[in-house]
């Protein structure tokens, strides 16, 4: 779980993503979701950065 929190400390600071969105993505990695689906740029990059392809 700390790992989560810190990846999100980073995001949020990097890319300005706010914590709802930062949970989504966390939880489609937990999930092992291959594919993203959001029209949020920000949540979009951060799915991105981790290796999730996004659409759409």
């Amino acid at each position: 779980m700390n790992a989560y929190f810190d990846t999100a400390i980073i995001f949020n600071e990097t890319i300005g993503c706010r914590t709802l969105d930062l949970l989504h993505v966390a939880v489609a990695l937990t999930l092992g979701v291959k594919t993203f689906v959001s029209f949020d740029e920000r949540q979009r990059a951060v799915a991105k950065l981790e290796g999730v392809s996004v659409k759409p």
